[in-house]
């Protein structure tokens, strides 16, 4: 998780790519801009304080490159250490439930400052629903964390997937399809509906820091991510 947040951080400031908070407010195109568009952020569990919203630019994803590795690591350590057939870029077959810290049925948000001398349940707040996920694959669960960000606001849908990883190579200017999956739908709209991003919109910023991919960049090497997809 740390070599995958060194490469992300990287990349973050080569494109430098503005979070939606500033993008729909200053948007210079007046059909497409809400100077009055607030984002709700990662929620101050347990605390009276404003929602989190990510100070550092949106691309790539740093939730979804954190939830990837780990989960990554999670399918391979499955994969070497028994008999489950697990590809590097395929679904696998490991369900389990989780109910996360800030769905468990005793966190809650404060409405004074969060006292340490009393218990949290004694704290003044709305208790949150107790919420148990239940996810078919560690597959399911890496592709659900990259795109949560996208509903609190403070994620572009394109920020959680490398352009190689969607779209179908075009040896010629033309805008690439977009891969399609085994149920016949596209990389995009996988339980979302969402639509691709324009060409024009997607971000650029590669002439700001070379041509050197990141892995190399990374190891001092020459060898491409794919040799290192299962490090």
């Amino acid at each position: 998780m740390t070599d995958a947040g060194i490469i992300c951080w990287r990349e973050k400031y080569c494109f430098e790519f503005w979070r939606p908070l500033s993008g729909v407010r200053e948007d210079p195109r007046p059909c497409h801009a809400d100077p009055f568009w607030f984002s709700l952020g990662a929620p101050e569990t347990n605390r009276n304080e404003i929602s989190f919203k990510p100070p550092f630019p949106a691309y790539p994803s740093g939730h979804a490159t954190f939830g990837a590795a780990a989960f990554q690591i999670a399918r391979l350590l499955y994969k070497h250490g028994s008999s489950v057939d697990i590809a590097s870029n395929t679904a696998d077959n490991i369900s389990f439930s989780f109910v996360s810290d800030e769905l468990n049925g005793k966190s809650r948000d404060l409405r004074e400052p969060y006292d340490p001398n009393r218990h949290i349940e004694d704290q003044i707040g709305t208790v949150r629903t107790r919420v148990e996920r239940r996810f078919g694959s560690l597959w399911e669960a890496i592709w659900e964390n990259a795109i949560s960000r996208i509903w609190l606001g403070v994620h572009w849908r394109f920020d959680a997937f490398a352009a190689e990883d969607v779209l179908v190579p075009r040896s010629t200017g033309d805008v690439a399809p977009y891969k399609l999956l085994e149920d016949g739908t596209t990389a995009t709209k996988i339980r979302t509906g969402m639509r691709p991003t324009p060409p024009d919109q997607q971000p650029d910023g590669r002439h700001r820091c070379g041509v050197v991919s990141t892995t190399s960049a990374l190891t001092g090497s020459g060898q491409s991510s794919s040799d290192f997809e299962e490090v």
